[in-house]
């Protein structure tokens, strides 16, 4: 009896934590945080916190769980890879940087990008879509990459189930402190495995009939080491410098809505000579 109050307990505590959305991240993803996951389909959700910001921004999600309309069956169309600096994090849909870059070209550009993605949850998430026939397949993924951790990710492994629920990650969230939080650490990609997964996702792309073009996203201080990667593949290259007003206050990795519209400009002209090469 005390083991089955135990479980109803637990079971309770997690349904009270789904209802109120904590923690906050589980809205928008499923999955294993540490491991692999994707955008849950399906989603409208008028208000997804920004706690940098102090703000918030909608977010909409196909039943393909993309941030996006269903991908075409037809016709030219774009797909655009990445984390969330192609997702478009902090401003609303209409925003983002692929909206705007579809109204301008007039063909569909499908924004495929999740939050936290690297290169290496990018070999298990791009190829489904990339099998779909993109006209053109556009690779973002760097910012990741680049990123500092404990370890990267080729290491990770799948987390434990009861690592993965509600009531485990909101404790884990309420008893850590600054002081555990890792400083320096390596490169979740690092260069050469960034190199070794792109030739992979190249390869796939290309097979499927899609021209690829590689987008290093505007950062203010990007890695040397990962952009002299993306200028070595030998594939045409978009790489712009944007200045510091175009990001966010108090997030300088990702694009205000400004910096959003910035960018569409700079990427229209290099996507329409590849649509129509």
């Amino acid at each position: 009896m005390g083991a089955i109050s135990t479980l109803l307990l637990l079971g309770l505590a997690e349904l009270l934590l789904s209802l109120v959305g904590l923690p906050a991240d589980m809205l928008l993803y499923q999955g294993d945080p540490a491991w692999y996951w994707t955008l849950k389909p399906n989603l409208d959700l008028p208000a997804v916190p920004f706690p940098e910001e102090h703000s918030s921004f909608s977010v909409r999600t196909s039943a393909e769980g993309l941030r996006d309309d269903l991908i075409p069956e037809s016709g030219p169309w774009i797909l655009a890879l990445g984390c969330s600096t192609t997702f478009g994090w902090g401003v609303d849909q209409g925003e983002s940087w692929t909206e705007l870059l579809e109204g301008a070209l007039g063909v569909p550009v499908v924004n495929a990008g999740v939050p936290g993605h690297t290169t290496e949850q990018g070999l298990r998430f791009a190829p489904p879509l990339l099998d779909r026939g993109p006209t053109v397949a556009l690779m973002g993924w760097i910012v990741r990459d680049s990123q500092r951790a404990a370890a990267p990710d080729r290491l990770a492994r799948p987390t434990p189930f009861l690592a993965r629920t509600r009531l485990f990650r909101a404790l884990r969230g309420l008893i850590a402190s600054p002081s555990r939080q890792v400083e320096g650490g390596v490169y979740r990609v690092d260069p050469e495995h960034y190199r070794q997964n792109l030739e992979q996702l190249i390869t796939r792309a290309e097979a499927a009939g899609a021209k690829v073009v590689l987008h290093a996203f505007p950062q203010l201080e990007p890695s040397p080491g990962h952009l002299a990667v993306l200028d070595q593949l030998e594939r045409p290259l978009i790489a712009p410098r944007l200045p510091r007003g175009a990001f966010f206050e108090r997030d300088p990795i990702h694009l205000n809505a400004a910096g959003n519209d910035a960018l569409a400009r700079i990427l229209e002209d290099a996507l329409r000579e590849a649509l129509l090469r």
